[in-house]
């Protein structure tokens, strides 16, 4: 027969070995639990809203816009509105 004498430590550390495995477990399940949730509720853009004030952001949006040609482009009033139609039309956006 053999006896082991065991220390308190030994036994706490065997016991926060099961601790942190147990937190890392539950945090593993609620943040995948968390992911679903939030990747189900994602919508892809309906348009485009382009806020006048500066030449670049119709640029930038013409551009965009060529990149996702289903997106509906909306500019408020910001530079003249024929350079913004023009602007659009050498994009080839109509």
């Amino acid at each position: 027969m053999v006896l082991r004498v065991v220390s308190s430590k030994e036994l706490y550390k065997g016991l926060k070995i099961s601790r942190i495995s147990w937190f890392l477990v539950g945090f593993l399940v609620t943040f995948w639990i968390s992911y679903q949730q939030f990747a189900g509720s994602i919508e892809p853009p309906q348009a485009l809203l382009v806020l006048g004030g500066a030449i670049e952001r119709e640029v930038f949006a013409a551009e965009f816009a060529q990149q996702h040609p289903h997106l509906d482009i909306w500019v408020s009033s910001g530079t003249n509105p024929e350079y913004a139609e023009w602007l659009f039309s050498q994009a080839g956006i109509s």
